[in-house]
């Protein structure tokens, strides 16, 4: 499962408060929640929210579509206001982070361009979670398909335009 997000949605000062606050948590505790607060605080929609736009959104799904069954085995993905999250199986001879780098590089230019700004688009760093097993597997795409129902967005994850649960159910 891989996450990543608009360069302006999570502040430095908020990256750095949330490490300050879990990192003397016992075990992984402090790495779960440090996970579960940086989402809560991407579902809140700071920034500005470029993906909102329907025209950016549709940048990135079909980025992520391009390359389904060739580099990895598109599972889930939902495209939120300033994040995006992704289920994939990546195929033997393809590499993660050149994955996420053929995802980010072109659709950054591209919806620069659309939106008529430069800079950086995309925050530079992403999260990854290996799914270790079939519970993790269920719980993810759950997590995945209910997203924008959770962030207030939608009433079922069908509505939501730009993720994998309308072409699902």
């Amino acid at each position: 499962m891989i996450t990543f997000h608009l360069a302006d949605s999570l502040p430095r000062h908020v990256l750095e408060m949330i490490a300050r606050e879990t990192e003397a948590l016992p075990g992984g505790q402090g790495k779960a929640e440090s996970q579960r607060r940086l989402q809560a605080w991407l579902d809140s929609g700071y920034g500005a929210c470029h993906l909102r736009r329907s025209e950016i959104a549709a940048v990135v799904e079909a980025q992520l579509l391009a390359r389904d069954a060739v580099d990895y085995r598109l599972i889930e993905w939902c495209v939120m206001p300033n994040h995006v999250h992704v289920l994939i199986e990546v195929e033997p001879a393809s590499e993660l982070w050149r994955v996420v780098k053929n995802w980010k590089g072109p659709t950054g230019l591209i919806c620069n361009r659309l939106l008529g700004r430069s800079g950086e688009f995309w925050f530079r760093e992403y999260h990854d979670r290996f799914m270790r097993d079939e519970a993790h597997y269920r719980n993810a795409v759950s997590y995945i398909r209910m997203n924008p129902v959770k962030a207030g967005l939608c009433n079922h994850p069908a509505d939501w335009m730009f993720g994998s649960a309308r072409l699902r159910e």
